[in-house]
């Protein structure tokens, strides 16, 4: 019987489960963890988004050349930037535009906008009415994209 009564000590004695310091450390590296990486994940995001919308103008810009280019709608086309809204138009100018015809981007309030915010393009030829750059910049962490367009309209970044 003595036996038995050690049987039953060793099995108890193995029982399985975490101990609360096992629990604690795993938590805390968690939190340590998500200490490092979430700066560097919001530094990512907002480099991302000023990435984006330098990449959305762009085509905007490319977009617009090439309707004025092939004379649709019989009119030149052109791209503004307004209230965190890039606007493909036709028209000669944003004021004279025809708004039925707008395609809208719309970027994100912590993006500030340095530069030219408007471009026409000459209809058939694709010629800018405005040759330079605009600069997109983060509020939050200063990352910045410049994109320029030329005088025959070549549009880089």
């Amino acid at each position: 019987m003595g036996w038995l009564v050690i049987l039953i000590e060793s099995k108890m004695s193995h029982t399985k489960g975490f101990t609360l310091i096992e629990v604690l450390l795993s938590v805390t590296l968690i939190a340590i963890l998500a200490a490092f990486t979430t700066p560097v994940y919001l530094s990512f995001f907002l480099s991302n988004d000023v990435a984006l919308v330098t990449s959305d103008l762009a085509s905007s810009l490319r977009r617009a050349q090439l309707l004025s280019r092939s004379g649709a709608s019989d009119s030149p086309w052109g791209v503004a930037i307004q209230n965190q809204q890039i606007i493909l138009f036709q028209g000669t100018t944003y004021a004279a535009r025809d708004t039925t015809f707008d395609e809208i981007t719309t970027f994100g309030s912590i993006i500030d906008v340095t530069g030219i915010t408007e471009v026409t393009f000459s209809q058939l030829y694709g010629i800018p009415s405005t040759t330079g750059a605009t600069t997109f910049t983060s509020a939050e962490n200063n990352v910045s994209k410049t994109i320029t367009i030329n005088e025959i309209g070549l549009v880089s970044y």
